[in-house]
């Protein structure tokens, strides 16, 4: 499973840009997210702050801005 951040313009709802996920993160995303099910591939779940920000720490990037929506995404 590949797993993506995706950053959207608050206004125009347009994919800014990604940053891919490590699959070896795939434990603590499940936790983070709250999975009780497998992920097929074709998911999309939008990110609060607190999830958005235990993400960032995690992979080791500050995105946050409020300009942009998040979401994450699951892909085969």
């Amino acid at each position: 499973m590949r797993y993506f951040l995706e950053a959207f313009d608050a206004e125009t709802e347009f994919l800014v840009f990604e940053v891919e996920v490590p699959a070896s993160f795939e434990k603590e995303l499940t936790e983070i997210m709250g999975w009780n099910e497998e992920q097929f591939g074709f998911e999309g779940y939008d990110l609060n702050e607190q999830k958005l920000s235990l993400i960032e720490r995690l992979i080791g990037k500050r995105l946050a801005d409020p300009r942009y929506t998040f979401q994450l995404t699951c892909n085969l």
